[in-house]
C-alpha cells in the first residue's frame, strides 16, 4: 500500500506539471520563433521591390556575402526569389557596401540590379545585372566598374618602386 501512495503522488505531480505547461503564455512562444527569424538577425543589407512581367511585383529583403547577393521574399518562410553572383570576390562586402538599387536601368519595364562598394582606400566597385527573361539576371561588364588587380584584391606583387624604361618616370605603389 505504501508503494501505491508514492506512485499516486508522483502521477499527480506529473499531471500538475503538464497542466502548467499547457497554460503557458502563447505570446512568449511566438516571440521565441520571431527571434529566430532571419529578418531580425542583422543579416539583411537592403530591401526593395522586384518587378518582372508575368511575375508581378515582389517585395524582397537582400542578404549578401563576398560572392553574391540573394533576394528573399519578404515573408517569414525565407523563400529565395532570385540572386546575382559577383564576378569577383568582394572582400568585406557588407562593410564596404555603398548602394543596392533595384530599378529599371535599361527602360524595358523589368527590374535590373545595381550594386556599388566603396572602400576606405577610395576604391570603387560598381556592378550591373540586366534582366533577361530567359537567362534571368545577366552581369554586364560593359556597364560595371571592376578593380584592375587580381580578383582577390591582392596587389602586393605590384607594391614597390617602378621605373618606366626610356622615360624619366618613376612610380611608387604602396
Amino acid at each position: 500500500m505504501k508503494n501505491w501512495k508514492k506512485y499516486a503522488a508522483l502521477l499527480l505531480a506529473l499531471v500538475l506539471c503538464l497542466s502548467l505547461t499547457g497554460c503557458g503564455d502563447k505570446k512568449k512562444a511566438d516571440d521565441d520563433t520571431v527571434g529566430d527569424d532571419w529578418r531580425s538577425s542583422g543579416e539583411i543589407v537592403a530591401s526593395g521591390t522586384i518587378t518582372h512581367e508575368g511575375e508581378g511585383s515582389v517585395d524582397v529583403l537582400i542578404t549578401m556575402d563576398e560572392n553574391s547577393a540573394a533576394f528573399y521574399r519578404d515573408e517569414p518562410e525565407q523563400i529565395l526569389f532570385d540572386s546575382v553572383s559577383f564576378p569577383i570576390t568582394i572582400l568585406d562586402a557588407q562593410e564596404a557596401l555603398n548602394e543596392i538599387s533595384l530599378e529599371d536601368l535599361d527602360g524595358d519595364g523589368e527590374t535590373d540590379v545595381y550594386v556599388s562598394f566603396i572602400y576606405d582606400s577610395g576604391e570603387i566597385i560598381q556592378m550591373v545585372w540586366i534582366w533577361d527573361p530567359e537567362e534571368r539576371y545577366v552581369f554586364r561588364e560593359d556597364l560595371s566598374i571592376l578593380p584592375t588587380f587580381d580578383s582577390d584584391g591582392d596587389i602586393s606583387e605590384y607594391v614597390g618602386l617602378w621605373e618606366y624604361v626610356d622615360e624619366e618616370v618613376w612610380i611608387r605603389i604602396y
